[in-house]
């Protein structure tokens, strides 16, 4: 498991802080990042945390988890790995 803290910004973030440690843009762009930070880099959880956007928190739900499990899942059955 990789400790390393890593924050979401919505999509209407133009600007995100100065740090590698900030996913900003559109919900399949969070999709994208942390199912490379899950497959490639051994993250096995992900945490949203700030003061978000109220309707940060649903579309995260809603739409980005759903995205990461299922590339995630596609991955590891293509390859025959949990890692």
């Amino acid at each position: 498991m990789n400790d390393a803290p890593v924050n979401v910004l919505p999509a209407s973030v133009t600007a995100p802080p100065d740090t590698d440690q900030v996913i900003a843009g559109p919900p399949d762009h969070w999709a994208d990042v942390l199912a490379h930070l899950a497959l490639d880099l051994g993250f096995d959880t992900f945490v949203l945390m700030g003061q978000p956007e109220p309707q940060m928190l649903p579309k995260f739900i809603e739409e980005a988890a759903p995205r990461v499990r299922e590339r995630v899942a596609t991955a590891r059955s293509l390859t025959g790995s949990r890692a």
